[in-house]
């Protein structure tokens, strides 16, 4: 519901909120003698965001109006915090690893779970398209051949698709320096070059 234009939005929560209260208005238990609700219909579940329509609200009726106050006549239970974060970042995780073949845990290295929130899913599906393009088979620097680890290259391209500043990518290596060795002496020319 909370992608629906707010001025419906809440005209459409008040006119439920009334038909569903009618009995309740005349302090009697529903039963068949009394009209009943025009929907028929004994719950109503409302989809929505709650923190996106606490923002709506303010956005539609100013910044000191009341929130909890108004939401309150549309719930008798509360609401259901619902959250797919976890499963989400874990998802990311597992896209990741299996893209570049790194292990789960180094992936998260290099991705803080903090950074995550700030990608939509299409736009991670997007920076893993086509990432053998960009790396060749083995690196030259100054006329010496050093064989890379093309998993670690893959992230950073993915990293760096995404936005992800150098200093970042720095931090990252110092963590990958610090608890993974073997990793970093595979790392460290790749990133060079």
């Amino acid at each position: 519901m909370d992608r629906i234009d707010p001025a419906h939005l809440f005209r459409i929560m008040n006119v439920l909120s009334a038909q569903i209260d009618y009995p309740y208005r005349l302090g009697m238990p529903t039963d068949e003698s009394l009209i009943g609700n025009k929907f028929d219909v004994d719950n109503v579940v409302m989809v929505l965001d709650y923190r996106n329509l606490e923002n709506i609200f303010h956005h539609f009726y100013g910044a000191n109006t009341d929130f909890k106050g108004y939401v309150s006549k549309f719930s008798s239970r509360g609401y259901f915090k619902y959250s797919l974060k976890e499963v989400r970042e874990e998802y990311i995780y597992d896209y990741f690893s299996q893209k570049t073949e790194l292990d789960k845990s180094m992936v998260k290295f290099f991705i803080d779970s903090k950074v995550l929130s700030n990608y939509r899913l299409r736009n991670i599906k997007e920076a893993c398209e086509d990432l053998d393009k960009q790396i060749s088979p083995d690196c030259n620097y100054k006329g010496t051949e050093i064989i890379c680890s093309h998993k670690i290259l893959k992230m950073i391209i993915i990293l760096q698709r995404l936005g992800c500043d150098n200093s970042h990518l720095f931090n990252n290596v110092d963590n990958i320096m610090k608890n993974h060795r073997k990793e970093f002496l595979k790392l460290f020319p790749a990133y060079i070059l």
